[in-house]
């Protein structure tokens, strides 16, 4: 069912969309409005991202170079190049890093085919930033407990992400029918195209969530390991000083 545009009411943030003329706070079928799902509830992951990282991750950092802890440790697509034995966790770190990716150019895709179809992104664009400071942070170099600090900060980024975006997956998956989108427009985005996309991303942010769960236990263990060099490198894939000696 096509509509044309002076079927929806006109929305700065939120561009043409059938719940704009309602109250933002309203909600249909207990779920939020897609225009406060996308200025407001999904972009939330990533202001508490940010704020988590100035309050905790950088102090952290910061301190821990002042006071020489600077770690040898390698970065996640480097620590594993000295054991050809464990190909299989390189393939792991390199195809985490690229399924990041795969998310990030997921979200431009939606982003990008919000404004053709005019029915605008809202904050969406703040999302690729919490994505982009995630796929940062976990390659900087730092200690095994900062790396715990870290990895703990991308779960709970990952988390709030899945549990945002799902609300936003179930409020669209709700407006199918309702909602006629806009006719004539030669790029319109149609509900069925817009709930893959989303269904795509969250998806990936599920595999994330897991791949961090999965994680933290040994960077737990490194992190409390006395001098941490032969333990935190086993539990990174690289063989301690006395197996490299035998071999």
């Amino acid at each position: 069912m096509d509509a044309g545009s002076d079927f929806y009411h006109p929305q700065a943030l939120c561009g043409l969309r059938l719940d704009n003329d309602q109250p933002f706070s309203s909600s249909t079928d207990a779920l939020p409005h897609t225009c406060l799902l996308d200025v407001v509830v999904v972009p939330l992951a990533t202001w508490l991202l940010l704020l988590l990282l100035i309050l905790l991750w950088l102090p952290a950092t910061i301190a821990s170079l002042r006071q020489g802890k600077f770690s040898g440790e390698k970065l996640p697509l480097q620590r594993y190049r000295y054991a050809s034995a464990r190909l299989l966790k390189l393939v792991g770190a390199v195809l985490h890093t690229l399924l990041i990716i795969a998310a990030l150019l997921m979200n431009v895709l939606e982003i990008v085919r919000l404004y053709l179809a005019h029915r605008g992104a809202g904050l969406l664009p703040f999302t690729l930033a919490g994505i982009v400071l995630v796929l940062i942070v976990i390659h900087v170099r730092v200690t095994p407990q900062i790396r715990l600090l870290t990895s703990s900060i991308a779960l709970f980024f990952w988390i709030l992400s899945v549990v945002f975006t799902s609300v936003k997956l179930a409020t669209l998956s709700k407006l199918q029918g309702p909602e006629p989108r806009i006719g004539g427009y030669e790029d319109e985005y149609h509900d069925a195209d817009q709930l893959i996309d989303v269904g795509v991303i969250v998806g990936l942010y599920a595999i994330f969530v897991i791949v961090e769960a999965l994680r933290l236990p040994l960077l737990v263990r490194a992190s409390r390991a006395p001098a941490g060099l032969q333990e935190s490198r086993s539990v990174q894939g690289e063989p301690s000083a006395a197996k490299q000696e035998s071999a």
